[in-house]
């Protein structure tokens, strides 16, 4: 009989992409020796909502200031700036316009290199990649640099503007970040956090998931709630139907509002409750089937090799390099 699965939507929605990214991740332990961006960046964001939600004792901006400082890459503990180079930072995560020329000027002392204006400098960077010409450890330390600054300017105009919705909106929360596990009669079961659970003041319950995004509207159309497939599932477990994104637009805006927020609501049916577990189900046998027979069962989609921010597996199935990866132990 073969040993049960802990599953969660993340692990599911990576082996409906591509089962060999699934199989490099999760059983041969072969993940980035960075953290992506947006990881770091929701996490932020997360656990500074969630202060807010709970009325924990202290200011949220020791929590936000707490998390834009120190994290973890595969176990290790990290810290910024030092390790500013284990965030993998993007073009989309800069603001010039938050940036002072000063954070500029701090970052070129630190590194003991002449002082360069922001503009120019993250011009060149953008011809670099133009060319696909990668920059070098002080040019990527310095764009990081500017970057950092960025998330964290956005990310104090967002968590403000999220912390007003709250006050406006809701009368009682219920539940923030309540980690949630469902089993089958095999043992198998699906694991995950829910963000937060709050009765809004029109009297209903929600169930909520906070996003952020730099396209709202492409990203979460006005069904993308009632149709969502971790929404649903903990509509299943806490039995309420009502759900909903509040999204928060990345992209700060010169005028005001300068930034954004998008409230998508749904209600999950039970057609819907069948697809999504019929669909946990599917992936589940499927993987149960592969695991004996080795990684080789667990195919490649190369379809899938050019999706938003590429594969991190890319150079390894392409070329066999492990450059930016490691294995975990």
């Amino acid at each position: 009989m073969s040993k049960p699965l802990r599953l969660s939507n993340s692990q599911i929605s990576t082996f409906t992409d591509c089962n060999r990214k699934w199989h490099l991740d999760k059983v041969q332990r072969i993940r980035p020796n960075y953290l992506s961006s947006p990881l770091y960046f929701g996490t932020i964001i997360d656990e500074t909502i969630e202060h807010i939600l709970l009325k924990k004792e202290g200011s949220h901006l020791d929590t936000f200031y707490e998390k834009l400082n120190n994290f973890q890459v595969n176990g290790s503990d990290k810290k910024m700036p030092d390790d500013l180079l284990s965030v993998r930072f993007g073009a989309g995560d800069v603001d010039v316009n938050l940036v002072d020329q000063k954070h500029v000027n701090d970052a070129c002392d630190r590194l003991k290199i002449d002082q360069i204006n922001k503009k120019d400098f993250l011009e060149y960077c953008k011809q670099k990649r133009k060319r696909k010409s990668a920059l070098d450890p002080i040019e990527q330390y310095l764009f990081n640099h500017i970057a950092w600054v960025s998330i964290e300017q956005k990310g104090l105009m967002i968590v403000a503007k999220l912390a007003e919705w709250i006050e406006e909106n809701v009368v009682e929360v219920h539940s923030a970040q309540k980690k949630i596990e469902i089993s089958n009669e095999n043992g198998d079961s699906f694991i995950g956090f829910l963000d937060f659970i709050v009765t809004l003041k029109c009297g209903k319950k929600v169930l909520m998931d906070l996003k952020t995004s730099s396209n709202p509207n492409a990203y979460y159309p006005e069904d993308s709630a009632s149709k969502s497939v971790q929404l649903g599932i903990y509509s299943q477990q806490e039995d309420i139907k009502d759900v909903a994104y509040i999204v928060a637009d990345k992209k700060i805006r010169v005028r005001e509002p300068r930034v954004r927020l998008k409230y998508v609501e749904g209600v999950i049916t039970e057609e819907w409750l069948d697809e999504v577990f019929d669909m946990i189900e599917e992936a589940t046998e499927a993987i149960k089937e592969k695991l004996p027979k080795g990684a080789e069962s667990f195919e490649k989609n190369l379809d899938s090799c050019n999706n938003f921010g590429g594969c991190q597996y890319r150079g390894l199935c392409e070329k066999g390099s492990m450059k930016g990866l490691e294995v975990v132990k």
